[in-house]
């Protein structure tokens, strides 16, 4: 008897691109091929983008090329698709801007659950620096998804997000755009994930002190709720690398690496309940700047319900034009004006929790910890509800566990060559009734 001849297993079918997106298999797909003439490509993206019907759903799936046009997808669900961020290039170069605006690169508008992956966005706006422009762009939309794209050189803010609930950026860079890397304007439930977000922020061109920390960031948000920042690097933009603002509340900022930013690492202002971890915290402000404002690894101003926790933040004071400059502050204004969107903004940081950070200052000067409350209504001891099982650690100098003007005022912690002396002198200050500050001790570099 002769045995059946074995027939070999059929290898699974390859995914289509509709599957690797989360999409049924049949959902349309429409090609964009380059066809180049002098290096440029020739096809039109927008064309295809327009050949969707409205309220359908479709792939643009984008040649390897530079494109130099604008895309704007609305009224419908698109997923552009290039090649890869180094390889499909939509590059404002040489466009025209329009009347009244200036060139944007992608904009999704009213096109909910689009997508944009796989593809680079440059050199956009290029004319426009009064208008919040932004290269890459979700308005009044939801779900939409930004994954591995890089977004550089633009003019103001490289990817920028109003009114779009839902969004998800993965694996996205932003890098070198004039302003700000990423700009968050009511983006409820917002997540930023494996992303790099460097060297935004022209400081030659946002000379004004005051211009310059206003207009610019490395990550921003205002209004914005239920965010999520985490497994992204921020780092040598000219302003603050992440910053909470306006009303922003109820997000986690965590597992983040955030370096050499000019201004402050992390900023949480006019906002509540965010949680503030596991972040990796080093040499922002190094006293790079030639302002004489105060920069800090960790800032809470203005705001409450604050947690800052399981951090590495390693601070070096200015020498000269820093001012005040801790690796960690807490800070109050004595006044702000009536904003238009959420009325009289809070001007108190009550309620902080800080937990199982090490804190270090690696100046001779200079102190590790700081509060200001410039009119004295809570000071250090109100400011914080807790701050326990913290490592406080600086370069040796002379006694900072003191200052003059008061608790109420400003106070600030340090340590001589007795550690066991600063931090009592630092735990009377924290205690009430109950001693809030415990477990926490100060050692030198």
């Amino acid at each position: 008897m002769i045995a059946a001849a074995c027939t070999p297993p059929t290898p699974p079918e390859e995914p289509t691109l509709a599957e690797t997106l989360g999409l049924p298999s049949d959902t349309p797909l429409l090609d964009v091929a380059c066809a180049p003439v002098a290096g440029v490509c020739t096809s039109s993206i927008q064309a295809q983008v327009d050949a969707v019907p409205a309220g359908t759903t479709a792939i643009v799936r984008v040649a390897a090329g530079q494109y130099r046009e604008s895309v704007r997808i609305s009224a419908k669900s698109v997923h552009l698709v290039g090649a890869g961020a180094a390889s499909t290039i939509i590059d404002g170069t040489g466009l025209t801007p329009v009347a009244g605006s200036t060139r944007f690169g992608v904009v999704v508008a009213q096109a909910p659950n689009s997508s944009v992956r796989r593809l680079t966005v440059r050199n956009f706006s290029a004319m426009d620096h009064d208008h919040f422009r932004s290269a890459l762009r979700a308005e009044s939309t939801a779900g939409v998804v930004f994954e591995d794209v890089t977004v550089a050189d633009n003019s103001y803010a490289g990817i920028g997000l109003s009114e779009a609930s839902g969004a998800r950026l993965t694996r996205v860079t932003a890098a070198g755009n004039d302003a700000i890397g990423i700009a968050a304007y009511r983006a409820n439930g917002l997540v930023l994930t494996d992303s790099l977000v460097a060297g935004n922020t022209d400081t030659l061109r946002y000379q004004d002190e005051q211009e310059q920390y206003r207009e610019s960031a490395g990550f921003k948000t205002t209004e914005s709720h239920n965010v999520l920042v985490t497994k992204s690097t921020f780092r040598d933009n000219g302003s603050t690398g992440v910053w909470t603002d306006v009303g922003t509340s109820d997000s986690v900022i965590s597992f983040n690496t955030v370096v050499n930013n000019k201004w402050h690492g992390i900023e949480t202002e006019i906002s509540d309940h965010i949680t503030v971890a596991n972040n990796t915290v080093l040499h922002n402000a190094d006293g790079t700047s030639t302002f004489a404002d105060s920069r800090h690894g960790i800032l809470v101003l203005d705001s409450s319900n604050i947690r800052v926790e399981n951090n590495i933040v390693r601070h070096r004071r200015g020498i000269t034009d820093l001012g005040w400059s801790q690796a960690l502050r807490l800070a109050e204004t004595e006044f702000r004006p009536v904003h238009p969107a959420i009325g009289q903004p809070p001007t108190d940081t009550v309620g902080v929790v800080i937990v199982g950070n090490t804190v270090e200052e690696l100046a001779p000067t200079g102190s590790v910890l700081g509060f200001y409350d410039a009119l004295g209504e809570h000071g250090a001891i109100d400011m914080l509800a807790q701050a326990d099982g913290n490592t406080y650690r600086r370069a040796t100098g002379a006694l900072l566990g003191t200052d003059s003007t008061g608790v109420g005022t400003v106070a600030w912690i340090g340590f001589s060559q007795d550690n066991a002396v600063a931090l009592a002198q630092w735990r009377a200050w924290r205690c009430a009734s109950v001693c809030r500050e415990q477990a926490s001790t100060l050692g030198g570099l």
